[in-house]
């Protein structure tokens, strides 16, 4: 996984599969009950509160559907160090989606029935991880303007920029992008 594939994870159950923790980035978890939370994004330490993570390209925020499908509605999560949250639980912020693995792996912490626009997030959520991360202007090259437009990110404090996957920004995201770069798409 360190420089391999990526994954976007969902799961029933986790708290009754410690053997996926360690490779996930979860130290523990606790299943989630009624009544259940809104989830909200963006979150995080970026000083604009519109900016969110690039893994939730379509929603801010995913209230409770109606319809409430059980009895397993999802889980909150322990983090273990090098992950961190994209996404809260509103009532108590406890993490309800959380990166990992240097930005290889998205553990997603709820049923997405249980959710409004689940399956959109999913799917950017997928479109995030195959994507190419130094084609930030999207032409499908690494070329200048990338690198270009990754200062600008970085100096607007978008997570866009934080290639280190910690959840800051700072020097280590540019020494990220630039060895990205050099190993483009």
């Amino acid at each position: 996984m360190q420089r391999g594939g990526k994954i976007m994870f969902s799961m029933a159950k986790i708290e009754q599969n410690p053997l996926l923790w360690d490779l996930l980035g979860i130290a523990g978890t606790e299943n989630l009950e009624l009544p259940l939370q809104t989830i909200r994004v963006p979150f995080g330490g970026f000083s604009d509160p519109e900016l969110r993570h690039p893994a939730f390209s379509s929603a801010l925020g995913m209230p409770v559907t109606p319809d409430i499908f059980g009895p397993d509605y999802g889980d909150r999560f322990e983090i273990l160090p090098g992950g961190f949250p994209i996404a809260v639980f509103e009532d108590d912020r406890t993490p309800a989606v959380f990166v990992a693995r240097d930005g290889r792996v998205i553990v997603n912490g709820q049923e997405w029935d249980n959710w409004e626009g689940g399956r959109t997030i999913a799917e950017d959520q997928i479109r995030w991880l195959l994507s190419c991360p130094v084609d930030l202007d999207g032409d499908g090259e690494a070329t200048v303007f990338d690198f270009l437009e990754f200062q600008n990110l970085f100096d607007a404090e978008d997570p866009r920029a934080d290639f280190f996957y910690d959840g800051r920004l700072d020097i280590f995201d540019f020494l990220e992008f630039i060895n990205e770069f050099e190993n483009a798409c």
